[in-house]
């Protein structure tokens, strides 16, 4: 790496806590002039919370960043950032869009239009972008976006030597477009600059990156050179670190021979023509990279999102697609979506009202709610699920994470479902409350349930499914049960998944 004198960005010990759960922990970063660092973790791995803690936009709990002043100016390094939506206004032309990040040239208070062309398209030259100044944003490609985007956001560096943070910059981009975005990402590296960039595809990290750093669950796992690693190492240190191949000997699960849902040629936005059968009393895992499709699949599984083909059976109920929640809800099938406190459960209600929700006309009598026999069942229940405090009244938003994650899955099996699909369901909870949460998970597969499981953390895979299946751009491209449900069998088929997209 580069020497201190040579340092834009120096970020020490930096931590972050939200509800009592720390979600970034004593993290280092260094952004070098003239280099490309990459920022990679699994999701949920505190990524985006040390970015918007270097854009200014969380205060850290613990840590600080170190930006020293340029020998020349005197001045900390400047920073410009292009975010994963780009920042463009869709109906104005390239030219106008520059403008509104670079100033508009204006004369005796008019806009001196022929100027703001002139400039942009000088902007866009300096920088190789092959863009028409008057073209409508709307109409341009993917890939032609995100050039304009970073070229103006580097243009907003003043000349100067600073950094320029980049947000998934190639994401759902052709895989023979790519190097035009990481083409520029050198040109402003040339320039004396530092790029931090974080991208999910490891293949398309080391084909760009100078540096990586490694984020897993809030933890800096390993800082390397890109040419001394491989998206196979990298995978390793996202998902766990590297284990015995051969792995441990499983439990024997609760799987029977009859299948409690399957899914044929099943297709929406990101899925493509996916077949997926879960056995009643079996846990299958299903992972992959950001923008796997793998949280899609899981609301079409719901009925939260309408599939754009294919069908859905429980058991042996007729295949079809599902028209709602509540028509998914009617065949059996229950949802614990990633974030519990916007969809999960209600914040402003109480607790017995967030328990009861799907099943509240269970307590209807005489046209009322029996409120003394809900709370009577619901005390019962946090009892049950070892929810603390149990106070049925007490308003959802009072609860822990883990708690509150417990109150929804008390509602889940107040359903007697069977089948439950559960995305990323130990997000934001605590250490001591995860072991609590695979139990329920193991008994619902117990008591009858094809469950599926929603995540990146292979810790949690390996921790809890009979069988993992991987995706890879809304394709299943693994599918790995028994023994082999291990960390590196798990974290070498997400890294090749990665591989076969950009190689594809």
């Amino acid at each position: 790496m580069a020497t201190d004198e040579g340092v834009l960005i120096d970020a020490r010990g930096l931590s972050k806590v939200f509800d009592g759960v720390e979600v970034l922990g004593d993290a280092d970063l260094r952004v070098e002039a003239g280099r490309i660092h990459a920022l990679v973790g699994a999701n949920g791995s505190g990524k985006s919370t040390l970015i918007k803690i270097l854009s200014g936009y969380h205060t850290p709990t613990r840590g600080t960043v170190d930006m020293p002043a340029d020998p020349g100016t005197g001045l900390p390094a400047p920073m410009a950032f292009v975010h994963q939506d780009l920042g463009l206004v869709e109906t104005m032309s390239v030219q106008e869009n520059i403008a509104l990040a670079c100033g508009f040239a204006t004369a005796g208070g008019r806009i001196k239009w022929r100027t703001v062309q002139a400039q942009a398209r000088d902007l866009l030259t300096e920088f190789g972008v092959d863009v028409d100044p008057e073209m409508p944003i709307g109409e341009l490609g993917g890939t032609e976006r995100r050039l304009v985007a970073i070229a103006r956001s580097s243009h907003s560096l003043g000349g100067r030597r600073g950094v320029l943070v980049l947000d998934e910059p190639t994401a759902a981009l052709p895989p023979d477009e790519v190097h035009q975005v990481f083409e520029l990402m050198r040109v402003i590296a040339r320039r004396g600059s530092g790029v931090l960039f974080v991208c999910h595809n490891l293949v398309e990290t080391l084909a760009v990156a100078d540096d990586v750093t490694v984020l897993r669950n809030g933890r800096v796992v390993a800082q390397t050179l890109a040419k001394d690693t491989s998206p196979e190492l990298l995978a390793q240190a996202m998902f766990g670190g590297a284990v015995d191949a051969v792995g441990k000997t499983r439990k024997a699960g609760h799987r029977t021979d009859e299948v409690g849902l399957r899914l044929q040629s099943i297709s929406g936005k990101r899925v493509k023509e996916l077949d997926l059968a879960v056995h009643v009393g079996e846990v299958v895992g299903v992972t992959g990279l950001v923008g796997c499709g793998k949280s899609e699949l899981g609301r079409i599984i719901a009925g939260a999102q309408k599939s754009t083909a294919g069908t859905i059976a429980v058991r042996s109920s007729t295949p079809q697609s599902w028209r709602s929640p509540d028509h998914a809800m009617t065949h059996g099938v229950a949802y614990v979506p990633p974030d519990r406190r916007r969809s999960g459960g209600v914040l402003t209600m109480q607790a017995r009202e967030n328990v009861t929700l799907s099943t509240v006309d269970t307590f209807f009598t005489k046209g009322r709610i029996d409120k003394k026999a809900e709370t009577k069942s619901v005390a019962a229940q946090m009892v049950e699920v070892g929810a603390v405090p149990a106070r049925p009244q007490q308003p959802f938003a009072a609860f822990s994470g883990g708690n509150q994650q417990k109150l929804v899955f008390a509602r889940v099996l107040r359903l007697a479902p069977k089948v439950v699909v559960l995305d990323d369901p130990t997000q934001g909870v605590d250490a001591e409350t995860i072991p609590e949460l695979y139990r329920f998970i193991r008994s619902m597969a117990a008591q009858g349930c094809a469950v599926v499981v929603i995540t990146a953390d292979i810790d949690e895979l390996v921790e809890v499914c009979d069988r993992v299946v991987v995706l890879e751009d809304g394709r299943l491209v693994d599918d790995i049960e028994g023994n082999d449900v291990t960390i590196e069998r798990i974290g070498s088929a997400v890294a090749r998944g990665s591989s076969a997209a950009v190689t594809a």
